[in-house]
């Protein structure tokens, strides 16, 4: 079965097909992958249990999406592709200041507000970039 376990009897997979929706509690094993019965979608796995890899997505953008809010609310749009660059480099180096720390003294939730920041400035380059709207 390609290395795949095959999952316990009775365990609750507590997630739901990506495509479709329907419960993954019900899956199809055949070929050594694991599919969705309802819609045939092919679902990852890890460690022998389905992963929906939409999973905490939505949470995320919806995270960044606040952030991406609160700084069009503080700053003003970007004036160039080089100012854009700027400040996505600057949250990215705030992002490593804290990863290049002892494990023991670096903050999970720092990382994660860090990282947040970062896919925000992303959005905000790709809203905001003045080359994109002159079609250049």
């Amino acid at each position: 079965m390609s290395g795949i376990p095959e999952p316990r009897v009775g365990w609750d997979y507590h997630r739901n097909c990506g495509a479709c929706h329907a419960s993954l509690a019900d899956v199809d094993w055949s070929n050594g992958r694991l599919h969705c019965k309802a819609c045939g979608k092919l679902v990852a796995v890890v460690d022998g249990k389905p992963l929906d890899p939409s999973a905490g997505v939505k949470e995320v953008l919806d995270e960044v999406a606040a952030e991406l809010i609160r700084a069009r609310q503080k700053f003003p749009a970007f004036n160039s592709a080089h100012e854009g660059y700027a400040v996505l480099a600057e949250e990215v180096d705030e992002l490593w200041e804290e990863i290049k720390k002892n494990q023991s003294k670096r903050s999970l939730d720092k990382m994660r507000t860090e990282a947040i920041q970062c896919a925000a400035m992303c959005v905000r380059f790709v809203l905001d970039i003045p080359d994109r709207k002159r079609n250049v």
